[in-house]
């Protein structure tokens, strides 16, 4: 079983931000800064430095979950740190590793396309949510693309 959840610890000086106009570099990396809590099974994953973008954290793990459901092996490679996770298609099934962490996990890949939509679509529920002029920016819609 996949946990995925995060905790929104700090946004950066976020008084002066048009919402409908930020860009998607300053938003990806700048503006949701926080916690991971990433679970498999008895895996414990997570990223508690406080610091990871926490959008741009959610976003990637749904792209990587749609890639390895098309059968290819993928790297994600933390932006703000030289630690990565490399998840390894195994028929079916992926197999997760993390630099930081003693242990892998293997999960069914589809459990992972699940878990990381739930991560992105509850993600976006709370900043959209605090931040209404999201939804009318094109440069967000645009990095969204499909997930929109």
């Amino acid at each position: 079983m996949i946990v995925f959840d995060f905790e929104i610890l700090r946004e950066a000086d976020l008084t002066n931000v048009i919402w409908r106009e930020i860009g998607g570099a300053p938003f990806c990396y700048s503006c949701f800064l926080g916690d991971i809590v990433f679970e498999v099974d008895d895996v414990d994953l997570s990223v508690r430095w406080g610091w990871v973008p926490v959008f741009d954290f959610a976003f990637q793990m749904r792209r990587v979950a749609d890639a390895l459901s098309r059968g290819e092996d993928q790297v994600y490679s933390f932006t703000e740190s030289d630690f990565t996770i490399a998840f390894t298609v195994q028929g079916g099934d992926v197999e997760i590793r993390a630099e930081y962490a003693e242990s892998a996990a293997t999960v069914p890949i589809d459990e992972l396309l699940r878990a990381a939509e739930g991560l992105l679509s509850k993600v976006r529920r709370q900043i959209e949510g605090a931040h209404p002029g999201l939804v009318k920016n094109p440069h967000y819609r645009e990095l969204l693309g499909p997930y929109w």
